[in-house]
C-alpha cells in the first residue's frame, strides 16, 4: 500500500476501480476510482490495515453516523467497506468526487497575498455551518485545518475527512501493531486543542472551534498562532498566549 502503482486497476468490493492516485497522508492514500455498478466517478480513500474483527464493526458503526449527515459543507460519504487490496488487509470509504483546492494549497497559490478578511469571513461561516451539523449528531471531526478543508470550482466550503480521525483511531487502538491504545492521539499540532492533547478520548465540539480558530488565524495571517516542531508546539497549546493577528496583519 505504500506505492501507488500496485494498487491501480485494483477492484474494491466488485465495485470500485481505482484508476489514479489523488494525493496520501497520515491517515492513508486518496484514488480518483470509478464506480462501476452506478457509472460515476467517485473518491476512495484506503486506510490502513485492521488486524481485529472487531475493530471492523466499530469502524462500520463509526462510517454509518458519519454517512448519514447532510451539509453541503461536509463532503458526502456514500459506501465504507473492508478489502484485499495488494496483498493487505485495507479498511476504504468511498465519497463524492470534488473538484478544487484545499485552503492550504489556496493560500500557496496566492503568496505573497492573503485572502480578504471578508472571504475568510465566508469560509468561516460555511465551515461553522458544515460543524454544526455534525455537532448535532454528536460527532467531532478532530483534525480540522487547511487541508482538510476545500474550496470547490465554484465557491463552495466542503469539510474533507470528517470523522475519519475518529475512525481510524478507533481500528487503530484495538489492532496488534506498535500503536497502543493508550496516548494514542490522531490530529495535526499545529492546530490541535488543549484537549486534544490532554484527554483525547473525551473531547466534545469545542476542541473543532479552537481549531478552527487557528484555522482562521493560519488565513488571515498567513501562518497558526504557534510554530515549532511537534512537542514544542504542543507545549504552546497548553500553556502560551498567542499574539493577537493584528501583530501580524493590521
Amino acid at each position: 500500500m505504500s506505492g501507488g502503482r500496485p494498487m491501480r486497476g485494483e477492484v474494491l468490493d466488485g465495485r470500485y476501480r481505482l484508476t489514479e492516485p489523488m494525493g496520501s497522508g497520515g491517515m492513508g492514500r486518496v484514488w480518483v476510482a470509478e464506480d462501476e455498478r452506478i457509472g460515476r466517478k467517485v473518491a476512495v480513500k484506503v486506510l490502513s490495515r485492521i488486524d481485529e474483527d472487531a475493530s471492523a464493526t466499530r469502524f462500520a458503526r463509526e462510517a454509518r453516523v458519519i454517512g448519514g449527515l447532510s451539509s453541503p459543507h461536509i463532503v458526502t460519504l456514500h459506501d465504507f467497506g473492508e478489502a484485499q487490496v495488494a496483498g493487505e488487509r485495507v479498511l476504504y470509504l468511498v465519497m463524492e468526487h470534488l473538484q478544487g483546492r484545499d485552503l492550504g494549497a489556496v493560500l500557496e497559490s496566492r503568496k505573497p497575498e492573503l485572502p480578504s478578511p471578508a472571504e475568510v469571513m465566508g469560509w468561516g461561516v460555511a465551515i461553522c455551518t458544515g460543524l454544526e451539523t455534525a455537532h448535532r449528531a454528536g460527532i467531532v471531526h478532530r483534525d480540522i485545518k487547511p487541508a482538510n478543508v476545500l474550496l470547490t470550482a465554484d465557491g463552495t466550503i466542503k469539510i474533507l475527512d470528517f470523522g475519519i480521525a475518529r475512525m481510524l483511531s478507533t481500528a487503530a487502538a484495538m489492532t496488534r501493531t506498535d500503536l497502543t491504545a493508550v496516548g494514542f492521539v490522531i490530529g495535526t499540532p499545529l492546530y490541535m486543542s488543549p484537549e486534544q492533547i490532554r484527554a483525547p478520548d473525551v473531547l466534545d465540539s469545542r476542541s473543532d472551534l479552537y481549531s478552527l480558530g487557528c484555522l482562521l488565524h493560519t488565513l488571515l495571517t498567513g501562518g497558526p498562532p504557534f510554530t515549532g516542531a511537534g512537542t514544542a508546539v504542543l507545549a504552546q497549546h497548553l500553556g502560551d498566549v498567542p499574539e493577537p493577528p493584528s501583530a501580524r496583519r493590521a
